[in-house]
């Protein structure tokens, strides 16, 4: 009976163990600041939504947000008058349970802003900035 007390013992914490081979979501992050660390991704197209106006195209040298850069740890956005500001990001939408990488990585932001996010394919070929500030809305679309 003890042997098969200790068999079911070394069973199960080989069962358990088995299982470790799915997403880790620091090693993500890790991973995708050291692939994107001096690629530079510039908008293309921009939007800004007003309750009343609905969305308006704006030329992407106005918009918001002009260029994005990973630099260390951070995101570094440059908006149209060449201000600079760095933001923290966690991916949100990348988890331990999953085996499987999602297409789009969701990053949120750690800003003021709300609703401040940036999906970005996981080929790195496109990203998109979405964030509020007051009673407008923008959305930034960048590439490589």
């Amino acid at each position: 009976m003890k042997q098969l007390s200790i068999f079911l013992l070394f069973a199960v914490l080989f069962i358990s163990c088995e299982k470790d081979n799915g997403v880790v979501p620091e090693k993500v992050k890790e991973t995708v600041t050291k692939d994107l660390q001096g690629k530079i991704f510039t908008a293309y197209q921009a939007q800004v939504y007003t309750e009343g106006n609905g969305n308006v195209q704006v030329n992407p040298k106005d918009a918001f947000f002009t260029k994005m850069e990973i630099v260390g740890n951070v995101i570094e956005l440059t908006s149209a008058s060449n201000a600079k500001s760095r933001y923290g990001f966690e991916i949100n939408n990348v988890n331990r349970g999953n085996e499987e990488l999602p297409d789009v990585y969701t990053l949120a932001m750690k800003s003021t802003y709300t609703n401040f996010y940036i999906y970005l394919n996981r080929d790195y070929s496109n990203a998109t900035i979405t964030l509020s500030d007051g009673s407008k809305s923008y959305a930034v679309n960048f590439k490589q």
